[in-house]
Formats: C-alpha cells, sequence, structure tokens
C-alpha cells in the first residue's frame, strides 16, 4: 500500500509525463479491447444457453466438395436418429421463407422449420404457451407455430392472447402455440417457428444436403463417444450407398463450434494484430519509462543507502507500472466504446439480426475485466525492464523491437487492405449503378404448380417493364452480393463419368431473359436466353468465361451438353448457348467461380430476385415495383427492397470493417513507432553528452556528429526490419490463407513498408541527431 501511495503521488506531480503515457497505452489497449467485444460476442459465446457445452451439432464432412462441412440429408438425419445411442432429442432445422398475410398488407418474416425435439435439445422453455408435440412433426398435424419474442412484442404487443389464435403463414392456416423467451432466438433473427415434417420423398432423399442438425449429449456419453457411434454408422452408410455417401464422414461438436465458419479465422488475425498494436505502446512506454529513470538515478540511490533492498525498489517501480497501465486502462474503455459504437451503429439492420452474436458486442462486465487484466499485464510487461535496468539501460533492443513489430503489422495491413480494396473498389463483372432490387417467394401452398409459377413472373416483369423511367427489369434467383447461392453437381457429355464423390460441383443460378443486359454482364459468346427458352424447347445454359476455360480450355463450349445430376440420377442434358462474362458474386468466395445460368422457364422457382435498371434514381422506383407487385397478388410481400449498390455495401461490410480496423491499427503502429523512435534516439543523444563534447573540443565537424548518430540509428534500423520482414513473412502466410482469394503475396508491400519505416527512422532521428551538434564542449565537460 506504501508503494501505491508513492506511485500514485509521483504520477499525480508528473501530470504531463502520465497523461502521455496513459493515452499510449489507451491506444492499444482500446484496439485490443474492441477486437475483444467482437471475439467475445460472435466466438466465445454466441448464444445465451444452459449446458451449451453438452448440445452438439452434427455436420457431414465431404473433402472431395468444394466446401469441407456440409448439410444432412433427410435420409442421413433419420438414420443417425434411429441408432444414435449417445445422442437424445436429434433435431434437423432448415430455413423457412415465410409470407404472413391477413394483415393491412403482406410481411415477410424470418423463419426455421425445427424438429419437434429442437427446443428440448436446446433446453429452451417458452415464455408463454407450450413448445411442439411428438404428434405435431406429421403431416396434417403441422399447422402449429412458436413466435420469437421480439416479433411478438413487435407485432402484437406482447398480448398473451394470441396463443390459440391463427396466422396466415404461405397461404395456410398456423395456430399460435407459443412464443420463445426473450433472450432466445436461434437460428439468429428468426420470427416463427414451424414443425418439419419429413415424410414420403423427402424423407428418402439421399442427395439434398440442407439439413443442419443438433441433438444433447446423453446422459454419461462424451463427444468421443458420439464421433466414434456416428464414424460407425458412416461407414455402415457408405457401404449401403456408394452412390450418395461415398468419401462422406459426421464430424460432432459443440453448437459453439458448428455455428461458426471459416470467417471467424478472420476475427482471431484481428486480435492477433491488435496485440501488436498493444505491444508496439509497450515498447514506447518501456523506452519514456527507461528515460525518465535516468533522472530518478539519486532517488533510488537514497532508498538503497537507507536499507531498501533491490526487491523493494524494483517494487515500487512495478507498481507505478501497474497504475500507470490501469488508468491507461480507463481510457481505453473510452476508445472501446467510440468502437463498438461505430461497429454497431454501421452494421446494416438486415444483417445485423442474423450474425449470431451480435448483439452481445457491447461494453460489459467480462470486457471491463479483460480490459483491467490486459492493462495491469501490460503494466507489468513494459515495466519490468525499467524497474530491473533503471540504473543501465540499454535502449539498442527498444529500436530493434519496435520496427520489427511495426513492419510485420505493416506489411500485414499493406496486403490486407490492398487487396481489399481491389476487390471493394474494383470490377465486379456488372454494373450496380441505377438498379433497384428486391426480393419474393411464392409460397408452395398458393403457388403448387410450375406454369403457376411461370404465370406470376410473366405478368410481374411485364407490369414492371411498363412503369415510367424503367430500363431494363429481370429476374435471378441470386444476385451478386446478396449472400445467397446454390451449387451443383454435373457431368459433361462424351467424357468418362468420375468417381463417386469426385464429381465437378458449379453455381447455379436460374434467370429471365434480359438478366445480363439489366447487369450489364457481357456475353462474350453465343446468346441470350429469349421468350422461345420455356418448358416445351431443348433444355439450354450460359456459362461463365470461367467455367468455359476450366472444362473446355481447347474447344467452344457453345453447342456442348452438360447434365446437372447426382450420382444414381439421370436427368437431361442441357445444351451451352452462351459464354457469360465472370461475375464476383460473394467477396469470400474466389474472385470468380465456374457458373451456369439457365433460363426460368425451364427451371421455375418459388424463391426469386428481381432487378430493375432505371432511367434515374433507382430508390425512386421502390413505391412503383411494390404497386406492381400488389396489382398482381396483393397477398405476396415484396421485401429487401434496395439499390444493388446498397447490396453491394451490405454484402462487402465484413470486408470494409476487416478494411477500416487496419486502416487504424496500422495508422497507430505507424504513429507509435515514429514516436519511439524519436524518443530512443533523443534518449540516446542525452546520454552521449559528454562523447559528443570531447569529439566537438577535438574538432569534429557538425557532419561527423550528425554520421555518428544515423549510422548507429541506421545499423539498429537493419536489425530491426530484417527481423521484422521475417515476421511480416509469416504473419502475411496465414493473412493468405484466412482470406484466400484476396490477401496474396506481394513483394512491393514487403519493400515499400520497409522503404516507408526506414524514411521514418531516419526523420525520427534527425532532430536529436541536430540537437547533438548544438552540445557546448565546455558545458558539457564541465558538467561531466
Amino acid at each position: 500500500m506504501s508503494d501505491i501511495r508513492i506511485a500514485l503521488r509521483r504520477l499525480r506531480k508528473n501530470f504531463g509525463f502520465t497523461l502521455v503515457v496513459a493515452l499510449t497505452l489507451a491506444l492499444g489497449i482500446g484496439a485490443n479491447a474492441t477486437v475483444f467485444s467482437i471475439v467475445d460476442g460472435l466466438l466465445l459465446r454466441p448464444l445465451p444457453l444452459d449446458d451449451l457445452d453438452r448440445i452438439a451439432t452434427l455436420t457431414v464432412t465431404a473433402p472431395s466438395r468444394t466446401t469441407f462441412r456440409i448439410g444432412a440429408t433427410p435420409a442421413d438425419f433419420l438414420d443417425w436418429k434411429a441408432r444414435s445411442r449417445t445422442l437424445e432429442a436429434l433435431s434437423a432445422y432448415d430455413s423457412w421463407a415465410v409470407n404472413l398475410q391477413g394483415g393491412a398488407e403482406p410481411e415477410r418474416l424470418q423463419g426455421a422449420l425445427v424438429s419437434v425435439e429442437f427446443f428440448t435439445a436446446l433446453g429452451v422453455q417458452p415464455a408463454i404457451g407450450r413448445g411442439f408435440r411428438p404428434d405435431e412433426g406429421g403431416r396434417g398435424r403441422h399447422l402449429v407455430t412458436m413466435l420469437g419474442h421480439g416479433f411478438w412484442m413487435s407485432q402484437y404487443g406482447g398480448d398473451p392472447a394470441i396463443v390459440g389464435q391463427t396466422l396466415i403463414l404461405n397461404a395456410e392456416a398456423y395456430t399460435v402455440i407459443g412464443v420463445a423467451p426473450e433472450e432466445f432466438s436461434f437460428p439468429t433473427g428468426t420470427d416463427v417457428w414451424a414443425p418439419l415434417v419429413l415424410d414420403g420423398d423427402l424423407a428418402a432423399s439421399r442427395d439434398t444436403h440442407s439439413f443442419q442438425v443438433l441433438a444433447r449429449l446423453a446422459p454419461g456419453a462424451t463427444y468421443d463417444d458420439a464421433q466414434a457411434e456416428l464414424d460407425v454408422n458412416a461407414a455402415r452408410l457408405e457401404e449401403q450407398y456408394p452412390e450418395t455417401n461415398a468419401g462422406e464422414g459426421v464430424r460432432v461438436m459443440t453448437l459453439a463450434e458448428g455455428i461458426r465458419d471459416e470467417g471467424d479465422a478472420v476475427v482471431y488475425v484481428l486480435q492477433a494484430t491488435a496485440v501488436f498494436v498493444l505491444l508496439i505502446a509497450c515498447v514506447n512506454i518501456a523506452n519514456l519509462l527507461l528515460a525518465r529513470g535516468t533522472t530518478r538515478r539519486v532517488e533510488l540511490a537514497v532508498r538503497v543507502t537507507h536499507g531498501a533492498s533491490r526487491w523493494r525498489v524494483v517494487r515500487l517501480l512495478l507498481a507505478e507500472g501497474v497504475a500507470l497501465s490501469l488508468l491507461g486502462g480507463a481510457f481505453a474503455l473510452g476508445f472501446a466504446w467510440i468502437g463498438i459504437d461505430l461497429i454497431r451503429s454501421n452494421m446494416p439492420a438486415d444483417i445485423a439480426r442474423v450474425v449470431t452474436g451480435f448483439s452481445e458486442i457491447d461494453i460489459d462486465g467480462r470486457l471491463v475485466f479483460w480490459t483491467l487484466v490486459t492493462a495491469a499485464t501490460s503494466g507489468l510487461l513494459f515495466s519490468i525492464a525499467p524497474a530491473w535496468r533503471a540504473s543501465r539501460p540499454n535502449v539498442n533492443a527498444l529500436i530493434v523491437a519496435e520496427l520489427a513489430l511495426a513492419v510485420a503489422l505493416l506489411v500485414a495491413a499493406g496486403l490486407t487492405i490492398r487487396g481489399s480494396l481491389a476487390l471493394l473498389l474494383g470490377d465486379h463483372g456488372y454494373e450496380p449503378e441505377r438498379v433497384l432490387t428486391a426480393q419474393l417467394r411464392l409460397p408452395d401452398a398458393r403457388y403448387r404448380t410450375d406454369d403457376q409459377r411461370r404465370q406470376f413472373w410473366d405478368d410481374l416483369l411485364g407490369r414492371v417493364q411498363s412503369l415510367p423511367l424503367v430500363e431494363q427489369v429481370a429476374s435471378i434467383s441470386h444476385l451478386p452480393s446478396s449472400n445467397s447461392g446454390a451449387s451443383q453437381l454435373f457431368l459433361i457429355e462424351g467424357r468418362p463419368q468420375p468417381p463417386d464423390g469426385q464429381w465437378p460441383l458449379t453455381s447455379s443460378r436460374v434467370s429471365s431473359p434480359g438478366y445480363f443486359a439489366t447487369l450489364q454482364i457481357p456475353l462474350h459468346r453465343g446468346r441470350d436466353f429469349t421468350a422461345r427458352d420455356d418448358e416445351d424447347a431443348p433444355p439450354v445454359a450460359i456459362i461463365s468465361q470461367l467455367m468455359a476455360g476450366r472444362f473446355w480450355p481447347d474447344e467452344d463450349p457453345i453447342g456442348q451438353r452438360l447434365r446437372f445430376s447426382a450420382p444414381g440420377t439421370d436427368d437431361p442434358w442441357i445444351e451451352v448457348v452462351g459464354v457469360s462474362g465472370d461475375v464476383v458474386h460473394q467477396w469470400f468466395s474466389e474472385r470468380g467461380e465456374p457458373t451456369v445460368y439457365r433460363p426460368y422457364d425451364q427451371a421455375p422457382r418459388s424463391s426469386m430476385m428481381m432487378a430493375v435498371q432505371a432511367a434515374g434514381d433507382p430508390a425512386a422506383l421502390a413505391s412503383a415495383v411494390r404497386g406492381a407487385v400488389s396489382a398482381v397478388d396483393p397477398e405476396q410481400p415484396l421485401f429487401r427492397v434496395i439499390t444493388l449498390q446498397e447490396l453491394m455495401r451490405q454484402g462487402m461490410i465484413g470486408l470494409t470493417y476487416i478494411v477500416s480496423l487496419m486502416m487504424v491499427f496500422g495508422a497507430i503502429a505507424l504513429l507509435l513507432a515514429a514516436i519511439g523512435v524519436y524518443g530512443v534516439m533523443a534518449y540516446s543523444v542525452s546520454q552521449r553528452t559528454h562523447e559528443f563534447g570531447v569529439r566537438i573540443a577535438l574538432g569534429a565537424g557538425p557532419s561527423e556528429i550528425v554520421g555518428l548518430v544515423l549510422r548507429r540509428l541506421a545499423a539498429l534500423s537493419a536489425v530491426g526490419l530484417a527481423i521484422g520482414l521475417v515476421a511480416a513473412y509469416a504473419l502475411s502466410n496465414v493473412l493468405v490463407s484466412v482470406l484466400e482469394g484476396i490477401v496474396g503475396m506481394d513483394a512491393a508491400t514487403f519493400v515499400g513498408v520497409a522503404a516507408f519505416l526506414a524514411l521514418v527512422a531516419l526523420a525520427a532521428g534527425l532532430l536529436p541527431a541536430r540537437r547533438a551538434l548544438r552540445v557546448d564542449p565546455v558545458i558539457a565537460l564541465r558538467g561531466e
């Protein structure tokens, strides 16, 4: 306590020094606290569920596919459920596009179809009403629904009388049986849940990997037990159904692990980068404390002569360091609050509501505790060297460490920023300006046949095309940047059938005639779809240029035929009639990917998106387009009506955050490195006053004195830059694997960062070097 009182008294007396150190440390800790809030919310505790470590998720593993983990097929799920002894309450769930009708206007809801055991597996009890009964998983009894708490509050004002009432969902009457608890929303953003019915052809399907599966570990069972049991089951299914299950296994993991995706590695990279910023700040503060330590030699010597042990002196200095760090931690919470507020406020609401754990990103007790622990640890870290070597500080290592850390961080930031901006600002293969987008999902209960769906879209596109200021209109199953897509296995006519599990895979999209013209996607060969490509015409397709080059590198793909299929099926052959330009569909996928487009009339879908090219401001067409939908069918809600540019912005929001954070971290690192090098060199020059005085007295000229300072700086900088480049190469390899297709090794970035930091170090050393010229030899020698 005496040490703490002395430390606080000294810090208060040296207010300017205290403020500089606290703010320097606050930058480093604030950066880490901001990223930690993201890690904590998205990765460490994404769901507020009891016994989360006992809730398992099951995914199919298929190394031969482009995606390592895929969903389960209905038949496989039913087989797991029938044979499992280590898992109980196995439940499948899938997304459910829901139109709510019967109100003043139709609304679009986010739904989920779930097995009746779903809430039991998660250990969730309804806030009011009841959960699903076992018999409600059968057709005819499945028209019941549970409401999300947020939807219940916003739509019905929290009225408990909603239980027992009827809602018209997708043109069918569902009875409300309960409301989920306030803190529960899984899958994230769900408004309504309904029973998943598995019967008929769907129950027998082994080639549609659409279901997510979760379960609860049986009492006494472990994850290893469940994995062993499912490994045996997977081997049996592979032997029994080689055409569909060849090479497929099952992975069992916790639900928290299962809801994460490969993009989470980016968050860890950001946390590592923030740690680099903190280390640079600690090196800076260590330098300040070393320099300050020289002014305290007399004080420390007096303490020793009065009986203070070496440990007593070290403890006093450590107490000062920790007090400084805790003050910096308090400032860091302010920086973190600003950073977290910017992250939350700039995330589009439609995306935030479906990102699991995003609502947990906030300043809370966990973040405050983590920040204080980080601050105290940092205080010990930057205090150890000055405390132990206060009488003989060696600052050479500080310049080396500062530059090495700065090089590694700035190269990583430079590669990320350069690659990301090339994608964000580069050519995506289509023109997003003056295009309005919207989505529609036709309920199967109302549009049961393909002819009904075709007629709806023919009528709607015709009405929209006739609107004033509309130049082009088209429909597509998955717009670029919509974070949606579909892939299909295919065969090429005349080529040997690949072994099971090794079929080629392509992105698959369905569009109306005019789609390529609406988005200004070039057609390099062949023709566009026309109205003649209807259900009675021979099947046709347009492929992307990348697909043409990959699968027909030395021949003309026009006239070639392919077949969408799965092993054991026999779908019709499709003739290639055109080759389109490549399109960047999602930022997290490859720069381009093989794509096949089919005409809507030959492959009608319930869910489609619309693109409207306007002569002026596309947003001004929103009301008229809604009116056109209402004129065709007033019960169908048009949702997510936004411009294509806004859709792109929202689709790339994750990459935008990465670039922004890397820019901030890089700027902080550069600033701290420049200040640190200047501080170390200024301190070094002050320590060599006597030497410079003697040299000047013996006739040394200005160039010689400046050369002494700069040569020493150059030698230390060379060592620091060399170590930093090695560390940068290792860190960049991690980034390349995490942001594949975006970040790539670039020698120019390595050389540019090293050269720039060398110039920064030179500039930071020039002022102390000039100060050395002003040393009066008489005063220097008299002082000695």
